[in-house]
């Protein structure tokens, strides 16, 4: 009580109201220049979701602008079929970055997107390359073509996130 926005007025501002699909683009909605972002908070406990946004970047002459494009949840616990739902999103999209929530739970996600995946209905799925491993895990993972090696890990520990908190 006594907060300056309520709840609902914050869920109701966190839609999207016109969702862009890449594929679905006529040429004259297709901007020069612009690309996608895609970027997650991972959820493991009961029925949490996994929480997905695709943001368009749009190059200016000395800055970027952004705006969301779509809004999703992956309605889901395995890590499989997120990883999986997060590389459908990325080659939908073409995206040239694909920033998740490593943290806790989300850690393990870096195996899954690192390795080839199989979907559902048996359709294969390249792996990514993770862009800032830790370096304990830099003997595990695959290396990738610059092009492929998208996925950045935000992680809040360390000296950094110990100083921020």
């Amino acid at each position: 009580m006594g907060a300056a926005f309520s709840a609902n007025m914050v869920t109701s501002l966190r839609q999207v109201k016109i969702v862009e699909l890449k594929d679905k683009l006529t040429e004259l909605q297709k901007e020069q220049d612009c690309f996608y972002v895609i970027c997650a908070d991972m959820a493991k406990d009961g029925s949490a979701e996994t929480a997905v946004g695709v943001a368009k970047v749009i190059p200016k002459d000395h800055y970027f602008s952004y705006k969301f494009v779509n809004l999703l949840t992956i309605p889901s616990t395995d890590y499989m079929v997120i990883a999986n739902g997060f590389k459908k999103l990325v080659l939908a999209y073409n995206a040239k970055l694909l920033i998740y929530d490593a943290n806790g739970i989300g850690a393990a996600m870096r195996d899954w997107l690192n390795k080839e995946t199989t979907d559902e209905s048996g359709f294969i799925l390249e792996g990514l390359g993770i862009i800032n491993p830790p370096d304990s895990a830099e003997h595990d993972l695959k290396r990738y073509p610059k092009d492929k090696t998208i996925c950045y890990e935000i992680k809040s520990g360390g000296k950094v996130g110990e100083q921020i908190h």
